[in-house]
């Protein structure tokens, strides 16, 4: 159902935030002090990584390319193309300097794997939810995102309860990011989003639209998580918990 307005996001995203609230209230209390501590640096990271892609700027410029009927679904698949590719970075590099840079992160190799597969999975999957509530397919893009929100976070503390190891955490949040993304991709043809662009004057407009936003926005970020990020290094993981 199409609506214009944007109210009904008000309820699932609601219901998203309490849950996003909770999650950690609950693994404190089936995952030791120490894993604990670990498990919110890994998504510190997480979290800055999303910003280290042009995802949420692009997905910021969605709802004002698909105003025009005339270009709207041609912008959003150039601005899905240099999503893929602005992601596809990102893993490469992971790929190149795995090591240095999971030492530098304080993360294990497959850890630092799991966190950059993540971001990847994240930013890709939630491009669709973006481009349907964009179209006034309100009602759709928001149960879509509660839906994953709410299976991710049961499959999380369902790991944390019946393992109790961080790394069983890590590998069933990877895969509820991934299963997002491919489901995405298999319900995404309305945007096109199964095939890429090849159209250089709409990913130059593309990139003139999204860098200025992804500028500012990484700034703050990086200001904003600064303090946590010194206290990362400097502090114990059971401290810093």
């Amino acid at each position: 159902m199409k609506s214009r307005s944007h109210w009904p996001l008000s309820i699932p995203y609601g219901i998203c935030s309490i849950i996003n609230l909770l999650l950690p209230l609950v693994l404190v209390r089936l995952l030791p002090i120490q894993t604990m501590g670990h498990y919110k640096i890994y998504f510190l990271y997480f979290t800055i990584g999303q910003w280290l892609l042009l995802g949420p700027a692009i997905r910021n410029g969605i709802s004002f390319w698909l105003r025009n009927p005339a270009y709207g679904i041609q912008a959003v698949r150039a601005a899905w193309t240099v999503l893929v590719f602005s992601s596809s970075i990102l893993l490469v590099h992971f790929l190149l300097f795995s090591h240095p840079t999971a030492r530098l992160l304080g993360l294990t190799q497959i850890e630092a794997a799991l966190l950059f597969g993540s971001i990847f999975f994240t930013a890709l999957g939630n491009f669709y939810e973006e481009a349907l509530i964009a179209s006034g397919e309100i009602w759709r893009g928001g149960l879509y995102y509660l839906i994953f929100e709410t299976l991710k976070t049961l499959l999380v503390i369902t790991a944390a309860f019946w393992s109790k190891s961080l790394l069983s955490v890590l590998i069933v949040f990877f895969t509820a990011q991934a299963l997002k993304f491919f489901v995405s991709i298999l319900r995404s043809s309305e945007f096109s989003l199964n095939h890429l662009s090849i159209d250089q004057v709409w990913i130059k407009k593309v990139l003139s639209y999204v860098f200025p936003i992804y500028l500012a926005a990484l700034i703050g970020v990086l200001l904003n998580y600064a303090d946590q990020l010194i206290a990362s290094h400097s502090l114990s993981t059971r401290e810093f918990a």
